[in-house]
């Protein structure tokens, strides 16, 4: 086999492991509050109370629904050291609320967007 091809080879599985290895902006989770926010995230909830399906934001979402929350979040968890702003439609409309650094809520009506202080939308 010629050394070319073994090098192309080798690249391709180089840049595979470095795809899987990439840390993900959003993680979705089936066990709710089984499994905690981790801290410099930021939780949305499918039910109240911090429980149900949860998605975990580093740096937020136009749409909940992308994350397997297809009816938005009922309560939240800021474990960043930022506030963060949300709102009760997709695309970052509706209804505007702000969640301080480290505090845990609950809404109505439900959370559809979401975004750090730090983006300049927000």
């Amino acid at each position: 086999m010629p050394a070319t091809s073994v090098m192309r080879r080798g690249a391709v599985l180089a840049a595979a492991l470095v795809l899987l290895a990439a840390p993900a902006a959003a993680a979705v989770s089936d066990r709710g509050a089984a499994e905690p926010c981790a801290i410099e995230h930021f939780c949305l909830y499918e039910r109240g109370e911090q429980e149900g399906a949860m998605a975990s934001y580093t740096k937020g979402t136009h749409d909940t629904a992308l994350q397997k929350l297809p009816k938005g979040g009922w309560s939240a968890w800021n474990r960043t050291s930022e506030y963060w702003c949300l709102w009760t439609k997709p695309d970052y409309e509706g209804s505007k609320h702000r969640l301080n650094p480290g505090d845990k809520f609950g809404f109505g009506p439900a959370i559809r967007s979401l975004l750090p202080s730090s983006d300049f939308r927000c």
